[in-house]
Formats: C-alpha cells, structure tokens, sequence
C-alpha cells in the first residue's frame, strides 16, 4: 500500500512506476553495425591509440569510524549529517567534517537486519527547516513475509517520532538485492529506488514494485 498521506504541499499524491533501466534515448553509447554483423561503439572522432585524458587523483578521508554497516547519509540546512546503520540505526553527528561530535542516536524498530536487508535510504523532507520531517525505508519481517517499507518521521530536536506510512506494502524483501534508496527527483517528488529482491523477472513486471523506480 502506499500512502497518499504526505505533506500538504503534495495534495494529489500519486505514486507512478518507472521501469528500471534504460528508458530515455540516448542513455547508452551509441553502436553501429559493422560490416561483419558485429556491434561495434559509433565512431567518435579520435585517431586510434590516441592518448586518453589522465584519470583525476581520489583521496579518501575517514569522517568517522566505527559504524556497522553505514548504508545512506543526509545533511540539513545547518550541516549536520544524519547516517543510517544497517542494524537499525540513524546517528546524528554535528557535521560531516573530521573531528565531529554525535549529537544522537536514534533506533528505528522492527528492522529485519539478514545480509543486504535492514535499514537503508534516507532522505530529509524538502521542508525540513518548517516540519522537520525525514524518510527512511527499512526492511521488517511481518508473519512468514519480509517487507520494506518507507516511511516518515518527525524529529523534535531530541527524539524520533513516527508520522506516517509512505510505502506500507508491496515491496518484497530479500538478503540480497535489496537496495532501497530514497531521494527528491528534480520534480520535487519523493523518489525511492527499489531492489529486485532476488527476482529478476520483477523488473519487467509493472505490477510489482520491486525493480523500480517509485515516484510518490
């Protein structure tokens, strides 16, 4: 089930699915046929052996360790940075600079934490300075079903307390290929990206909600 209960900023929710992969043109290179029947990348102009432009130097910082299992970061308008654990748990830290001070931590219940499945995405409402509301998508175990789910919850400054539903039902869930992100598209909407569960064929299914994209 998903919830058309969302901020009144959103009076007409509607949750649309997208099929995951490659539906806009021109989302992959293109090829052209080559004489022998082979698919070989287009012609892009640059002589053979030409030397390519040097890859950029990456350096890594640890901000802070001793997490288990940090699956998703959120900033809000002051910098402080909210990270989800795997096991259940949101810590807010002061900042995402070294050296910075956790403020708090918050336990989302009922997780289902078995390989790739427990708590994962995390996103801050768009009004969050106003209704100090953020989402977070978890896997629960429900009777013989494991689930996820996305849900809301307003932060008071010192607690976490649930709001309401945005995706009860419908997403199966699995030890692996589980992903569940959450994230506002460019729209404005809610976006919440959803793992195949360990079932292919759900994909190409545009009755199930696992493999997609979910726009609410």
């Amino acid at each position: 089930m998903i919830d058309r209960h969302l901020p009144a900023r959103n009076p007409r929710i509607l949750a649309r699915i997208l099929l995951a992969g490659a539906l806009a043109a021109g989302a992959f290179p293109a090829v052209t046929l080559a004489g022998d029947g082979h698919a070989d990348a287009a012609d892009t102009g640059a002589a053979p052996g030409a030397p390519r432009g040097a890859a950029p130097t990456l350096t890594s910082t640890v901000v802070r360790s001793g997490l288990v299992n940090p699956w998703d970061v959120a900033f809000d308008a002051q910098g402080r940075m909210f990270v989800t654990e795997r096991p259940g748990r949101i810590r807010l830290y002061s900042s995402g600079n070294v050296g910075n001070t956790l403020l708090m931590t918050f336990t989302v219940p009922n997780v289902w934490q078995v390989g790739e499945s427990g708590l994962m995405g995390i996103a801050l409402d768009r009004d969050f300075t106003v209704n100090q509301t953020l989402y977070v998508c978890r896997s629960r175990q429900r009777d013989t079903d494991e689930i996820n789910q996305v849900l809301a919850y307003r932060f008071t400054g010192s607690t976490l307390a649930f709001s309401h539903w945005v995706i009860q039902d419908g997403m199966n869930a699995s030890t692996i290929h589980n992903g569940c992100a959450v994230e506002h598209g460019p729209d404005g909407k809610l976006w919440v990206t959803m793992g195949d569960a360990a079932d292919a064929g759900s994909a190409q299914d545009p009755d199930a909600l696992n493999g997609k994209v979910l726009r609410v």
